[in-house]
C-alpha cells in the first residue's frame, strides 16, 4: 500500500461524506456505546467495495488520481468520524 497524499485523503473523505448525506440513515436516538448523537448508518445492502467502485467511477470522470481499495478502507476508518455499518 502506497503512502497517500493529503489531497487523496481529502477526496475520499469528501466522497464518503457526500455519499452518507444522500444514502445514510440518521438515528433518532443514540446507540448505547456511542456518545455522538449525529451518527449516520450506511445501508447494509451495499459493501465497501461497491462504494469504492462508485468512488473510482467519479474519479474517472474528473481525471483525478485513484487510490487502492485497501487505502480507501483505511481512510474511511481513520478519517471519517461518523461512519458505522450495521
Amino acid at each position: 500500500m502506497k503512502s497517500l497524499q493529503i489531497e487523496d485523503i481529502r477526496s475520499v473523505v469528501s466522497f464518503i461524506t457526500n455519499y452518507a448525506e444522500s444514502n445514510a440513515v440518521c438515528l433518532p436516538g443514540r446507540l448505547a456505546a456511542h456518545y455522538k448523537s449525529n451518527i449516520q448508518l450506511l445501508p447494509t445492502s451495499i459493501t465497501k467495495a461497491a462504494i469504492f467502485r462508485l468512488y473510482e467511477n467519479s474519479l474517472k470522470q474528473t481525471g483525478k488520481t485513484e487510490v487502492f481499495l485497501d487505502s480507501f478502507v483505511v481512510v474511511i476508518f481513520q478519517h471519517v468520524i461518523v461512519l458505522l455499518k450495521i
